[in-house]
């Protein structure tokens, strides 16, 4: 039986291995420089808001885990867990969207 003390343990574990996750992508997509250049590219090319940008990455990792809840996976470099540990990051940006727009409109939110 789970108990909530190994479920937080476990959401512990998944932070810290998401974080580090989250530092290496944001340097591998844009060096140094803001964090958001990649997730903001489609506003630049007139595509769609950052936000609907991140929601069609998000749709896509959904897709996958639907897929992969019926199949083994073909591409064995991503698990089931990365895609899940994915699904946690795409959210984590979005808030941060959300909270830098709300920042310039001077009505920030932390929760």
């Amino acid at each position: 039986m789970a108990t909530i003390k190994e479920r937080i343990e476990l959401l512990d574990k998944m932070h810290a291995y998401e974080r580090s996750l989250m530092e290496a992508k944001a340097h591998d997509y844009t060096g140094d420089e803001d964090c958001n250049k990649n997730i903001q590219a489609c506003e630049k090319l007139g595509i769609c808001k950052a936000e609907t940008g991140i929601l069609i990455r998000i749709l896509d990792k959904l897709q996958r885990l639907a897929t992969l809840s019926r199949m083994e996976a073909m591409v064995k470099d991503e698990s089931i867990y990365d895609t899940l540990h994915d699904v946690r990051n795409y959210c984590a940006i979005y808030f941060h969207i959300k909270q830098e727009e709300s920042a310039r409109a001077g009505t920030v939110q932390v929760g």
